[in-house]
Formats: C-alpha cells, structure tokens, sequence
C-alpha cells in the first residue's frame, strides 16, 4: 500500500497545485479528478488537459511524470440515474482507457444519484449491474478496476454493494472504501468496522477520512449525515482507528493507495490549512 491526497482535497488546503502539497506533504501519488467530457488537472496551475487521444494520454502521462507525481485513480463523479446514461456509461469506459494509459490500477465510480431515492434498492442494483457490467465488457482487454465507492444514502447501504459485486461476477468490479462514510450514514462504530472487514477483499481504491462523534453517540444508529459538518475531523482524531481498518485491507492482499480526503479542512480557518492537510499526510504515512 502507499498513501496519496486527493486532489481537490489538496487544492482546498490553499496550495496553488498538485505538485505544490506534493512537495509540502511529502506523498507524491494523487487521485485525479477527470470531467464527463475527459479533462484532467494539471500538476501545477489551473488548467487542465484534455485526455481525448492516445497523444493526449501520452503527454499527459509525461507531464505528471516530469513532476514527480503518480497517478493513482481517477474520481468520476458518474451518476447512472442519468437521462444520458448511454454517455455516462461511455465516459467511465473512457475513464478506464485513459487509467489503463496513464498506470492507473483503478478508477472511482460514484454510487450517488440524483434519483436514487425514487429508486428501491433491487432497482439501483439493476441498474448498476447493467451500466458496469457493459464497461467490463468493453474492457476486457484492460486490468483496470472499477470501485464504487460508498457514497450517500444508497452506496452506503450493504445489500446494495453486495448486490451489485455479485450481479456483475467480475472481480474487476469492487469498492472504492471510504473509511468514514459508513459512519457518516449512521452505522454504530461497532458495525462500522464489520462493514469495512466484510469488503475490504472488495477494495480496488480508498478514501481516508474520519469523524469524532461525542462517546455518547459513537454506538448509536444515527441519521444520515448527522452532525457531519461539526463533527468531521483531520484523520488522526477520530473515532475510526484507521490502523485497524489498513489491518483489513492488508490481509486481504490490497496494495493501493490509500487516498487522503479530509473533509474537515474548511473548518479551519485558511492560514491553518496546509498545516492540518501536512499533518494528516504525515500521519497516514505513519501508519504503512
């Protein structure tokens, strides 16, 4: 395993670029995110490159490698509700493509919809088994995996991945884990941890946060989302013992990265920011 920073993570810590909070946090592999319409940022300003030929992979692949960066997964923030699902489809298959170029072992697949509360669970299930089972097969020749992150009300919900990973029937398809969202969609503490065990074999990608609930409230079935913005924390004081969470993955035989994602950075005010994000960095580079 090996750590690396989201990049927008990075970027709301006030550093002007990638390669910038590389040097500053000393972890030089980031998630990049990568728009429908396949534009990429670029490791030191604000533009972005636009990945839509094998050139465009190449250079682009060159560029970070010239900074001393490491891609280590793309975020697509997809949604299969979509009206324009065929192009939604047809962009994460893309996205993989452009994974596969540029070394990637992975890319993000968000679970959230717009529509997903009009949807029962066995209807999103279908769903996603159609969409992703279209990308593996429009893949096949590639190793790149597909991790859907549990994300919202629905991506938290276990029947739903478990669904899902076992209509699809390809290893290939997994989890992005974010190691504080099942508690944020109030798992007690206790069942957070089975939860994280029971997929880390699952896992193709990672987000690292975590939430410091008061004691009274760690073991109690909570709302979705309750308190968040008060109680989301840098990673090191949290409730979630992120050593033992790396422990799963590791047994299971993970060896990606593990992406920082601290989502309480705005809370802080801005002089303090890079320091909080340093911080972190140093911390989850403790823990490999």
């Amino acid at each position: 395993m090996y750590a690396s920073i989201r990049d927008g993570t990075a970027l709301s810590a006030g550093f002007a670029s990638i390669r910038e909070a590389a040097e500053a946090c000393e972890i030089h592999a980031f998630e990049l995110d990568l728009t429908p319409d396949m534009r990429a940022p670029s490791a030191v300003s604000p533009d972005q490159f636009t990945l839509d030929s094998d050139q465009a992979l190449t250079r682009y692949k060159c560029h970070l490698a010239e900074n001393g960066l490491r891609p280590a997964g793309f975020l697509l923030a997809s949604d299969f509700s979509s009206s324009e699902r065929d192009r939604v489809v047809d962009w994460v298959i893309q996205a993989a493509r452009a994974a596969n170029a540029v070394g990637m072992a992975a890319i993000r697949v968000d679970s959230a919809m717009r529509r997903e509360r009009e949807m029962a669970t066995p209807e999103r299930i279908d769903l996603f088994v159609e969409c992703l089972s279209q990308a593996v097969e429009a893949t096949s020749d590639l190793t790149v995996g597909f991790g859907i992150e549990n994300h919202g009300a629905g991506g938290n919900n276990r029947e739903f991945l478990d669904g899902v990973f076992a209509g699809v029937g390809s290893d290939r398809v997994g989890m992005t884990m974010d190691m504080g969202n099942f508690y944020w969609s109030g798992m007690p503490l206790s069942e957070v941890y089975q939860t994280l065990e029971h997929f880390a074999s699952r896992t193709k990608h990672t987000h690292v946060k975590n939430i410091n609930y008061p004691a009274s409230e760690r073991e109690k079935r909570r709302p979705i989302g309750w308190e968040y913005g008060k109680y989301a924390c840098p990673i090191e004081e949290g409730d979630i013992d992120l050593r033992r969470v790396i422990g799963f993955l590791r047994a299971a035989g993970y060896t990606g990265d593990l992406s920082l994602e601290d989502e309480s950075i705005g809370r802080f005010p801005p002089e303090e920011r890079k320091a909080v994000l340093i911080r972190d960095a140093q911390y989850l580079r403790s823990l490999l």
